[in-house]
């Protein structure tokens, strides 16, 4: 009676009694929206469906009971439909947006694991070069640090142990994740497979930006070196040098963004694609390191840039509330399948 319980936060929005927005912001959260990217994403995207929503409810009153859900971290909401909602691939700032799942579960990852020939991008040559284009000029003032980038090298874009992605990548090394000093495991052990696979190449492995700076210091393997994230670089800052070779990442939307700059790259797991080699990128770790040109040549960006492309939502088309609609019936046509 004289005691209060505070009421628990759980971010939960519903524009409509069948429409549920899960974790769209919590009251903690409101000072890190302008300074965590992934909480401003997961705001604006909410904001843009609720309002929509709101100020066109014809178009969804008569719709069973939907949750958006941005990631796939905490359990679906019981009784509704989920859909499953991330930050894009390219760019960032577009949603990638699943009843499946995002990122390894999006569809996505079914379509581009097809035969290579029914895989085809929609978009002209002209069409394609001009998105690329555009997306390029969105990373600002590229610099490449003259100490790191004086000689030939490939850049590792590390991740951090917790990451999803990392768990469903499909390697061995990801079983590590949840250990004690898991961060110090993994590095060794990738700095032992670029080795084994190629004991001459110089490789820079870039922590990544939510990476602990105070990790224990490890040995690297011959010509390895690790890039702080206390050095402020992003992974293009290092790749836009002329002396970089390609880019190499477990499962890191860097692949996609080092594609975009024409740069030869390897993916260890699966991530959108299976892991290499496959029917886009078909050649191993060992021939990667040798001759990056010659396994870029043999590689088909554009199907599989084009195909990202075509599958990811931006704010703008998502005020149409026919375009949101569209989107949903579709997420229910894809669950009967």
């Amino acid at each position: 009676m004289f005691f209060r319980k505070k009421k628990t936060d759980l971010g939960y929005i519903s524009p409509l009694p069948n429409i549920l927005l899960c974790r769209a912001i919590k009251l903690h959260q409101k000072d890190e929206m302008f300074k965590n990217t992934g909480v401003w994403a997961r705001t604006t995207l909410f904001a843009t469906i609720s309002l929509t929503v709101r100020r066109h409810p014809t178009y969804f009153a008569d719709l069973p009971k939907i949750s958006f859900q941005f990631s796939e971290k905490k359990a679906p909401q019981p009784g509704y439909f989920s859909i499953f909602c991330e930050q894009g691939w390219l760019p960032r700032d577009d949603y990638q947006i699943s009843s499946a799942g995002v990122n390894q579960h999006h569809h996505v990852m079914q379509l581009l694991n097809h035969d290579k020939m029914s895989v085809k991008c929609g978009l002209s040559d002209e069409e394609f070069a001009n998105r690329l284009e555009k997306l390029r000029t969105t990373f600002y003032n590229l610099q490449a640090p003259a100490d790191l980038c004086d000689r030939p090298f490939f850049l590792f874009a590390l991740q951090v142990t917790s990451d999803l992605n990392l768990k469903r990548s499909g390697l061995e090394l990801a079983s590590f994740a949840g250990q004690s000093n898991s961060s110090s495991i993994i590095k060794r052990k990738l700095s032992e497979m670029m080795y084994e696979a190629n004991p001459d190449a110089r490789i820079l492995f870039l922590q990544h930006p939510a990476g602990d700076p105070n990790d224990p210091l490890i040995d690297w393997c011959g010509n390895h070196a690790f890039v702080a994230n206390t050095r402020k670089l992003r992974a293009l800052d290092l790749a836009s040098a002329p002396n970089c070779q390609g880019v190499i990442t477990i499962n890191s939307n860097t692949i996609n963004e080092a594609m975009l700059f024409s740069l030869p790259v390897f993916q260890l797991g699966n991530f959108l694609s299976g892991k290499f080699p496959n029917m886009f990128f078909p050649y191993s770790l060992g021939e990667f390191l040798a001759d990056p040109r010659r396994c870029q040549a043999i590689s088909q960006p554009k199907n599989y840039l084009g195909t990202i492309l075509e599958n990811q939502w931006s704010v703008e088309e998502l005020k149409n509330p026919s375009v949101l609609r569209s989107l949903i019936l579709n997420e229910f046509s894809r669950d009967l399948i």
